[in-house]
């Protein structure tokens, strides 16, 4: 299994930056993410743009409601 190349806390910095807003496609698999980091980008005000976002694969402690919210934030064939 691959390392972890960004944390929790960097997906939640990642999320909050303005700039995301030109963000089109973010792989975030195999990062072992957590419900913090996926509410992150759930509530996030500048990933609008994402037409991908992988996320499901190598992050297991994402769990119940917050999937939920990824999944009515993106759509389910985004994620």
């Amino acid at each position: 299994r691959p390392k972890p190349v960004i944390t929790p806390a960097g997906v939640a910095a990642l999320a909050g930056h303005r700039g995301a807003h030109r963000l089109q496609v973010l792989d975030l698999t195999n990062n072992e993410l957590d419900n913090d980091a996926a509410r992150a980008l759930a509530r996030s005000p500048y990933l609008d743009g994402l037409k991908r976002l992988d996320l499901l694969r190598g992050n297991d402690r994402i769990r119940g409601k917050v999937w939920s919210q990824v999944v009515e934030r993106f759509g389910a064939d985004v994620v």
